[in-house]
């Protein structure tokens, strides 16, 4: 065993004396009968010891901070041993993960203030040394209850407001989120996220005092390990009353986050260890989709597209127009400024590794990588006046589960201010919703085979023409006649999707929203790397490389219209359409999309202006409030599964044979259909009994998720989960109420890897802790601090608007907030941000969310009026807050409100990114228009 593999424990006994040495630390602990700091490393089954903490790392020379995390890898499970090994080659801890420290006896929490709990950059070389962190102990902001939530079918705690906590973890009749009950935890939150590379100190004060009074106590002789004495020396003189005013104090450090993604962006450019990446992936638009509409019914005949490869945005209405029958009112968008659309492909370089994540090594310039083919939707304005071809692009970047269709819901307000706008699927998403036709039949409930056949054969009739009979036919054959239209292939066919999950459905996101941290990051790095590929595909067109106009382009041969096409001159009039090398690029995009955008303008220079929409940061924060199940549930797989769902018969016959399915493959047990189709086997139905899953592999462990037993509902339906690798053999058996087994022993062999922590436990707690560490190099408040406050090298502050919703529930507003006060958009300094955050939590607007107007947009007194903008060296960033509880708001207008939100602030980007983020116009008349159509100059 080499020395980086040892437990902790051996590590330290050479680092903390002997209980008979004298202190080799900043000073004695203190004495009395005090709650005393809890540091096992040997604790089974996981360490327990403060948390980040250097010990958990070695000495690593040729790392950026010269450190490596050391944690555990002895865990039974495959799953939980790769997390650590990957997490075990990073450099440093979550710039913005929860600290902890437990005790040996309950804290009086009155005593933790600001004053008695510290974090105190202690690195020399910082621009914050010796500065204190501001601190949410018990403030508010990171509120953990949101609303009653189920994981998966027969959640037993499926009433708790939230994961993390159980319901009794209180203290008198107060329920808290800064202290944990069952382990005498203490969770300590940064207000704004720490910075990369730095190491920092946490100070527990002699003023924190347990319930009889006395100071809290160190494990050691000393108030610190003796190892780490050196590194906290700094910290005492932002102590009031110095060294003897400590009880307890440790060190953790930070990990680098910019380096990777930077050194990738440059290679894209042919700069750097990485620049081999722009020979082998040079930018090019590798197809532009035929549409196939030869046969098409378009009336009048002069909206006719100008050749095979465009589409007319005013043939697009119609055909959306049946879609309106099923509640979407998609047929009142508008198009009056959009010229045509354009759909294709890009070659990109794929940097993910094979095991998840991107691991480019630095040092040789070496990443594995392969082509991969991603599809595009291009919105082309009108030519006006003032505005000309070749036009600036909007790099737009669509939500979670949705696709790279989404921007045409926004395009026109864009192409008005003489935008062009391109978007990409995002790793794992597309098409258009997903497999339609799994879709269509996963949802029959919902809508009727009758009218999907009547939607279908409406639009199949539009793009088929008039001599096209649906009359009859089934929803297959519908579809299966309009498989070859390159118009329906590209939005309801082609994509980026992946069946992960395994439930036989095809669904838009199922391939981006993994549960490995590392491979979700990975997959929104990779999902950036795309975006800045776009922006250089299109910046390296050539205007004069464009070939001369096609004589009569409707009715030109392809091989006639390619070299146009591939040129960027898509309508073959011989000028370069959108790009060019000196083209402006601004970025805006909304939820996922938002998250995205927010990244990528911290790290792409070329890009003016960016706009994310209901956008946030914190991912684990998220993913634990987030009312977004089809984005939770798959992400939550590996950590509370794999679990054996039995679903009741469907007519609740409680002698009826259990259905016995993995996970929420059988989608709420709600579907007959889903129900037989995810079936694994079958067991008897003992209502008010109990079932028991155990592996056996496990039994002897110290891991309590080795057996799981559930009491069963009176329908006859349970929810079971134990820890497992793949494959291995899980043992069900089932007692009636007088605990004698009923039936035969069932066997299963795992779905897959699984970790089964308990919901709304400390294990739970402390593996989102942990895989935040995984999660901070694809999380926007991790880089938050590089939009404004401190740019990244060569780059400038950023023009960025973030534009919010107050009622959010699928990005909280909360961590729309956190986000917002770590990019400085309440302003640069804690003097400035704090007191915002603050009014929010007073007004409850974080813990429950709701339609407040904070802006004040109507001079009501509600709100609190627009919060400043803030100056950047080349325009304006600013927040601004829609008074809505929709999170996609911005796409649709809504006639019947009072106010239309989502037209005006569509209008307010997009006059804002024609700018180029340096003029906000912000006038109510942005809501019907009649502010006129010219952005300012």
């Amino acid at each position: 065993m080499t020395s980086t593999a040892r437990p902790a424990a051996v590590l330290l006994l050479a680092l903390i004396g002997c209980a008979g040495d004298p202190p080799t630390g900043l000073g004695p602990s203190a004495t009395g009968a005090g709650p005393m700091v809890v540091w096992d490393p040997e604790r089974k089954p996981e360490p327990e010891v403060p948390f980040p903490n250097d010990s958990a790392t070695v000495l690593d020379p040729a790392s950026l901070t010269g450190r490596r995390l050391n944690l555990s890898v002895t865990s039974p499970l495959h799953v939980e041993r790769h997390l650590r090994e990957r997490l075990n080659r990073l450099d440093g801890f979550s710039l913005f993960g929860m600290i902890t420290v437990s005790f040996n006896a309950p804290l009086d929490l009155s005593t933790v203030t600001d004053e008695s709990v510290l974090l105190i950059d202690v690195s020399p070389d910082s621009p914050e040394f010796g500065q204190r962190q501001a601190l949410d102990l018990d403030r508010g902001a990171y509120p953990a209850a949101f609303r009653p939530r189920k994981v998966f079918p027969f959640d037993p705690d499926s009433e708790l407001p939230d994961l993390v906590f159980p319901l009794d973890n209180t203290v008198g009749d107060t329920r808290v989120e800064h202290w944990e009950v069952a382990t005498n935890t203490l969770m300590i939150r940064p207000l704004r996220p720490l910075r990369p590379k730095t190491r920092y100190a946490v100070v527990l004060t002699r003023a924190v005092k347990g319930l009889n009074g006395d100071p809290v106590r160190s494990p050691f002789v000393a108030v610190n390990a003796a190892a780490q004495t050196d590194a906290l020396k700094p910290a005492v003189a932002a102590v009031n009353g110095g060294a003897a005013a400590i009880s307890f104090a440790w060190v953790f450090t930070t990990q680098s986050l910019s380096e990777n993604l930077v050194a990738l962006r440059e290679g894209l450019d042919g700069k750097g260890v990485f620049g081999w990446l722009k020979e082998k992936y040079p930018g090019r638009i590798a197809s532009v989709t035929n549409l196939g509409l030869e046969k098409a019914k378009i009336e009048p005949d002069d909206t006719r597209p100008k050749n095979p490869f465009i589409l007319n945005p005013d043939f697009l209405k119609v055909l959306l127009s049946p879609f309106s029958a099923t509640g979407y009112a998609l047929d009142k968008v508008k198009f009056d400024h959009i010229d045509y659309f354009v759909y294709g492909t890009m070659e990109m370089p794929d940097l993910r590794s094979a095991e998840g994540g991107l691991w480019p090594n630095r040092a040789t310039g070496e990443i594995e990588h392969k082509a991969a083919s991603v599809p595009f939707t291009l919105s082309v304005p009108r030519t006006t006046d003032k505005h000309k071809p070749p036009f600036p692009v909007v790099l737009y970047s669509h939500g979670a589960r949705t696709s790279r269709f989404e921007l045409t819901l926004i395009a026109n307000e864009l192409a008005e201010q003489g935008l062009a706008a391109l978007g990409i699927d995002a790793v794992g998403h597309g098409p258009f919703g997903g497999d339609i036709e799994a879709i269509v039949e996963s949802q029959a409930k919902d809508y009727p085979p009758e009218l999907v056949a009547l939607v279908l054969g409406a639009v199949a009739q539009i793009v088929l023409g008039d001599g096209y009979d649906y009359n009859g036919k089934e929803t297959s054959e519908i579809f299966d006649d309009l498989g070859p239209v390159g118009l329906w292939q590209t939005i309801f066919v082609d994509g980026r999707s992946e069946d992960l999950d395994g439930d036989g459905f095809l669904l838009s996101g199922d391939g981006y929203f993994v549960p490995d941290a590392f491979a979700l990051s990975g997959n929104s790095q990779q999902t950036l790397i795309d975006t800045m590929m776009v922006l250089r595909t299109l910046q390296r067109l050539d205007p004069g490389a464009v070939p001369k106009a096609v004589k009569d382009p409707e009715t030109a041969d392809v091989e006639t219209l390619m070299p146009n096409l591939l040129a960027g001159d898509f309508n073959a009039d011989g000028v370069l359409d959108v790009g060019g090398p000196d083209a402006t690029f601004v970025a805006a995009g909304t939820s996922l999309g938002g998250i995205h955008t927010s990244v990528l303008m911290a790290v792409e220079p070329q890009l003016k202006a960016g706009v994310p929409i209901v956008s946030g940061g914190g991912m684990t924060d998220i993913l634990v409030r987030t009312t977004l199940a089809s984005a939770v549930e798959p992400v939550l797989t590996e950590a509370i599964g794999p679990a054996i769902i039995g679903c009741p018969d469907a007519d609740r016959d409680a002698e009826a044979p259990i259905s016995l399915s993995w996970n929420n493959l059988a989608n709420g047990c709600d579907d007959p259909d889903r129900v037989a189709r995810a079936e694994v086997g079958r067991a008897p139905s003992v209502p008010g009994g109990t079932v028991t899953l155990e592996n056996p592999r496990l039994v002897d462990s110290a891991l309590p998720e080795a057996t799981d037993t559930a009491v069963i509902s009176p329908e006859g339906g349970f929810f079971v989960a134990v820890a497992a690798d793949q494959g291995d053999p899980l043992v069900m058996t089932f007692r009636d109420t007088d605990g004698k087994q009923v039936g035969d022993t069932i066997t299963l062999n795992a779905l897959h890897d699984g970790m089964a922590r308990k919901r709304n436990t400390w294990r739970m707690r402390r593996l989102l802790q942990v895989a935040q560490i995984g999660l901070d190099r694809g999380d926007p408040i991790a880089w938050a601090r590089h939009l404004i406050r401190e740019p990244l090298a060569g780059m400038a502050p950023r023009n960025i608007l973030h534009i919010t919703d107050t009622g959010d529930r699928t990005v909280p507003f909360s961590s729309m907030v956190a986000w917002d006060r770590a990019a400085g958009l309440h302003g640069l300094t804690d003097d400035q941000a704090l007191p915002v955050t603050d009014a929010f939590i007073e007004r409850d607007a974080l813990a429950q969310p709701g339609t407040w107007d904070i802006d004040d947009l109507f001079e009501t007194g509600v709100g609190l009026g627009r919060l400043p903008v803030i100056s950047t060296a080349s325009g304006v960033s600013a927040v601004r807050h829609a008074p809505v509880d929709d999170h996609e708001f911005i796409a649709l207008s809504d006639p019947k409100a009072e106010f239309d939100w989502g037209t005006y602030f569509r209008n307010i980007l997009a006059r804002y990114l024609a700018s180029g983020g340096t003029v906000l116009e912000e006038a109510i008349c942005l809501e019907d228009g009649s502010c006129g159509a010219a952005a300012p100059e």
